[in-house]
């Protein structure tokens, strides 16, 4: 197989990596989620009491149809409040155990969204993103973070940050970059500090698995936007002097050192795509 089929399936490989993530979920404790689910049950039937006439009596009834007629996202997500609240579980544990059911739920909808506006998309926890004309149910940002930022300690609030921006400003489009070459240089560098933070935690697979598909993209390019120049057969310019920035200020970072050392390659053979610099990515990504 030829080198460009290789990076081609490499490229997928990564990208599919990176937009598909599998989180490892923890099987919650069922008394739990039973204490959960009872707590949004009652405060439920607190609204309800608070909004009735003081003529109408309120039943438990009430709350429990009002429970069930919520949307799967907002039930997942307002047990996941109530056990941040709560404190009941780790953090990590709890939003990673929540953005692989929310993306689960995501997957198995059904709804013609065709036939729904924006607004009725968003009711029921999801968005409404375009490429290249059509209209695909996507992630919201916006209820993924809303009512959980204030409960969360510092290194959940930069997972979730950094989480939510890779989905409000996708890397990647039709097999090519849909970002700057320098905001990719930054997001190499962002994920390699969390995955650094994160270690022992259950964020370390999303942070590790969003590093190196970060850094594939930039070391190797994408069909559609190489890191080597099709004509002259230099490495990207853009690319290169946002690494030498990274590298002359945070040496001692990840990322700082995996720049350093691929300069150092690329120098060597004057930043032209040659043997040794393809020999060297393969053993990198092998």
């Amino acid at each position: 197989m030829n080198t460009s089929k290789i990076f081609t399936l490499r490229s997928a490989l990564f990208l599919s990596i990176l937009w598909t993530i599998s989180f490892s979920a923890c099987i919650s404790d069922k008394a739990r989620n039973l204490e959960a689910k009872k707590e949004i049950i009652d405060e439920k039937k607190t609204d309800i009491i608070e909004n009735k006439s003081s003529t109408t009596q309120p039943t438990l009834e009430d709350a429990v149809i009002s429970f069930k007629s919520a949307t799967k996202a907002k039930l997942l997500k307002d047990m996941l409040i109530v056990k941040l609240k709560n404190n009941t579980e780790k953090q990590d544990v709890l939003l990673t155990q929540f953005l692989s059911n929310y993306e689960n739920l995501l997957m198995k909808e059904t709804f013609d969204i065709d036939k729904m506006s924006v607004s009725e998309v968003e009711e029921l926890g999801y968005a409404i993103y375009y490429s290249e004309g059509d209209r695909y149910l996507g992630k919201n940002t916006v209820f993924i973070k809303d009512g959980i930022i204030q409960y969360l300690n510092p290194l959940s609030s930069k997972f979730i940050n950094l989480y939510c921006e890779d989905i409000d400003n996708p890397c990647c489009e039709d097999a090519g970059l849909s970002i700057s070459r320098e905001t990719l240089v930054q997001r190499v560098f962002n994920w390699g500090l969390f995955a650094d933070e994160s270690k022992s935690t259950a964020f370390s697979d999303i942070a590790e698995a969003s590093y190196s598909s970060y850094k594939f993209i930039l070391f190797n390019g994408l069909d559609n936007t190489p890191a080597f120049d099709f004509e002259t057969n230099k490495f990207n310019q853009e690319a290169l002097s946002a690494m030498e920035e990274v590298e002359l200020n945070h040496l001692n970072t990840r990322a700082g050192r995996a720049f350093e050392e691929y300069i150092d390659v690329l120098f060597g053979e004057e930043f032209l795509k040659t043997d040794v610099v393809q020999e060297y990515l393969d053993d990198l990504f092998e």
